[in-house]
């Protein structure tokens, strides 16, 4: 797996903007085409799960709209609960571990959980950002 460089990143983050679901500026999602391929749920679930699940509190989901274009280029959802995987779903999905991720989480207005002691040894870190507060 790689990894994008800061500077690929700051391009990135300098061509799109990211607006809630629930922002103003979205007046109905259905207006955005979006082409998933062969995992059509995840458009099902942008067009007709992710405002219900906004205003109940679920999750949170926030659009990558191309500052150009005006282009929707993707989503995120952020679920208001843990999701387990299981050691062989783990690696199924080979997932590597990257020191340098925090810092970007950090970067981008995630604070690290105190409350959660770590181990020296623990390769997993409690972040958290607010997503309810401007």
């Amino acid at each position: 797996m790689g990894y994008l460089s800061e500077d690929r990143l700051d391009e990135i983050a300098d061509a799109v903007r990211i607006l809630p679901i629930s922002s103003d500026e979205i007046s109905d999602i259905k207006q955005y085409d979006l082409d998933c391929g062969e995992a059509s749920e995840y458009e099902m679930f942008l067009k007709e799960k992710a405002m219900e699940f906004d205003k109940l509190c679920v999750s949170k989901t926030f659009l990558m709209i191309h500052r150009e274009t005006q282009e929707l280029i993707g989503y995120f959802s952020l679920a208001t609960d843990t999701i387990k995987l299981t050691t062989e779903e783990k690696d199924d999905a080979d997932i590597e571990y990257n020191e340098e991720t925090p810092e970007f989480y950090l970067k981008n207005g995630f604070v690290y959980n105190l409350s959660k002691k770590r181990r020296p040894s623990d390769r997993t870190i409690s972040m958290r950002k607010d997503i309810f507060i401007d």
